[in-house]
């Protein structure tokens, strides 16, 4: 299966965050303003998934998102604990990742992606489903809430932080 180059992936996150961002924003019967939302519709348009996907479980039933093939990096936190991870696809609503962590369906989750020194993407996250293989376990996270981005400002680590709070 191809992969995007690594720049390439996190620029298809950010655009995953824009769309969370700003669809949580609405969701949550926040105000946006006309740019905004005609950037949500074009964000939509672009991020639309099939009528019909083949890999759903369930015959017929539609992904409101198309799914975006990576490989990146992330660490993941639940229920205090904090593991690496690596995520192999996402979308605006949500993604598919291996970490070590020990997680169950519906626990809250709170996954962290980004480019070091620079951006990083948190996204909560609840569990929908898990399979565990060998000490790994693969899980599926659908995303909930409005995700944060946060600037570091090209300081190595994480010093002079920035918290971006709207689109």
């Amino acid at each position: 299966m191809h992969r995007p180059s690594l720049t390439t992936q996190y620029h298809i996150v950010r655009m995953f965050y824009e769309v969370a961002f700003l669809d949580g924003q609405r969701r949550a019967a926040m105000k946006l303003s006309p740019e905004a939302q005609e950037r949500l519709t074009l964000l939509l348009a672009m991020v639309a998934g099939d009528p019909v996907d083949p890999i759903c479980p369930v015959r017929g039933q539609r992904r409101h998102f198309d799914r975006r093939s990576m490989l990146l990096p992330a660490i993941v936190k639940a229920a205090g604990r904090t593991s690496r991870a690596t995520i192999f696809d996402m979308s605006p609503g949500g993604m598919f990742l291996v970490t070590q962590l020990e997680v169950e369906v519906g626990d809250v989750m709170l996954a962290k992606i980004g480019e070091p020194g620079m951006v990083q993407y948190s996204f909560p996250c609840r569990v929908v489903r898990v399979e565990q293989r060998g000490g790994s376990y693969q899980v599926a996270l659908a995303l909930s809430g409005i995700p944060l981005e946060v600037h570091y400002g090209g300081q190595p680590f994480g010093e002079e932080l920035q918290i971006r709070t709207s689109a």
